[in-house]
């Protein structure tokens, strides 16, 4: 009687200990198919401006010539190297890695961080000569870019856009107190900012510095 219940309890627990690995396998399986969706993407293109609707932030992408939708709400946005950004800082043709997950349509990808490779990790001098001044301070809009800039022609870049804010200062010029409305084609100038290679902009502005006039003045 005695060993019969022995091994009716030896019996018992044993297919306690079946059913728990069962159920261990599963979860594990189940784990793994959830991971499989979940990559880094590389060469990610930026197709248009990224855009905020309610607090959801999305970025529109092709990624080997497939079109995606990002959703970028809770990802951390960082610059190349790592350097922390802004979602304002993505701009259309920006190329992106992005770690995130496949939704089962296989359309968006909910990223929980994206590395935007077109932005420079850190403020920068860029030297050249102003080219095109038409849309500082004149109320004219350009549909291209749409905030105050000018045009910058650098010796080891080409032609830049430099985007100004009224954060951005001009430094005296001989002693004598300059601002953005001072400048003129053909000044040569020196400005700090961030660039963003895919687009050619320079922004984030924090100051101008004339280093010659031109001959228009």
């Amino acid at each position: 009687m005695k060993k019969s219940l022995k091994f009716a309890m030896i019996m018992v627990l044993a297919s306690f200990f079946v059913a728990a690995l069962a159920v261990s396998a599963d979860a594990k399986k189940g784990g793994n198919n959830n991971a499989q969706h979940r990559k880094i993407y590389n060469e990610a293109i930026v197709t248009s401006t990224p855009t905020v609707d309610g607090g959801t932030k999305t970025i529109p992408v092709t990624i080997k010539n497939t079109s995606y939708t990002i959703d970028a709400t809770n990802a951390k946005i960082v610059r190349r190297y790592n350097a922390t950004a802004e979602f304002s800082e993505i701009m259309q043709n920006d190329k992106l890695k992005i770690w995130g997950t496949l939704s089962a349509d296989r359309k968006t990808i909910t990223a929980t961080k994206i590395r935007d490779n077109s932005i420079q990790k850190l403020g920068a001098s860029f030297h050249g000569i102003i080219t095109d001044i038409t849309y500082i301070g004149t109320g004219t809009t350009d549909p291209t870019y749409p905030y105050q800039h000018f045009s910058l022609h650098t010796r080891n870049r080409g032609d830049q856009i430099v985007k100004v804010t009224n954060n951005t200062v001009v430094k005296k010029y001989r002693g004598v107190a300059k601002t953005i409305t001072d400048l003129q084609n053909s000044y040569d100038v020196t400005v700090k900012g961030i660039w963003n290679r895919a687009n050619n902009v320079i922004y984030g502005v924090s100051w101008i510095k004339i280093r010659k006039l031109g001959s228009t003045s």
